[in-house]
């Protein structure tokens, strides 16, 4: 697979237009025979919806997995099928990261995912996972996505 330099996500919401929407926490999903293989933080997006995933990063995501489990993290994320999933999971899913990562190590990575979970804005659009099939696709410094997603309401038990 051709791995870009930068993905490039913009949510959209209806009709295709750009959705602004800050803090929507992402994670990025590699596939090795058909079957999940991987799956990175990819960060949050920005005030304009906007979130540009280095894959530069991602392979650093990969070699402090390889440090910490070899076996795991042995396939590089060029040798992974050609199709990609940008996941935007639900709120509840961040708020149990959140646990977690109190309870783990302090260490600089943990303490950088505590903080990107916890500021996570994902109760504000519907938890999705959307395929993108990269086959075919040249070697590109920066590609570019849209990820459709659907608003929650403005309404939740959980939040005022």
């Amino acid at each position: 697979m051709n791995l870009p330099g930068v993905f490039s996500i913009q949510l959209t919401g209806e009709h295709g237009a750009p959705l602004a929407q800050e803090g929507v926490f992402l994670q990025i999903e590699f596939y090795q025979d058909g079957e999940p293989r991987y799956v990175f933080a990819a960060g949050a997006t920005d005030a304009r919806g906007c979130l540009d995933i280095d894959t530069a990063a991602l392979q650093q995501q990969l070699a402090y997995g390889r440090s910490m489990n070899p076996d795991s993290f042995a396939t590089d994320l060029a040798d992974c099928d050609p199709v990609i999933s940008l996941v935007i999971p639900p709120a509840e899913y961040l708020e149990e990261m959140v646990r977690q990562f109190r309870a783990a190590p302090s260490t600089p990575e943990n303490v950088a995912a505590l903080r990107a979970y916890r500021a996570a804005a994902n109760y504000a659009v519907e938890p999705a996972r959307i395929g993108f099939n990269l086959e075919g696709v040249p070697p590109l410094e920066r590609l570019r996505l849209n990820l459709a997603v659907e608003t929650a309401s403005p309404f939740s038990p959980d939040r005022p």
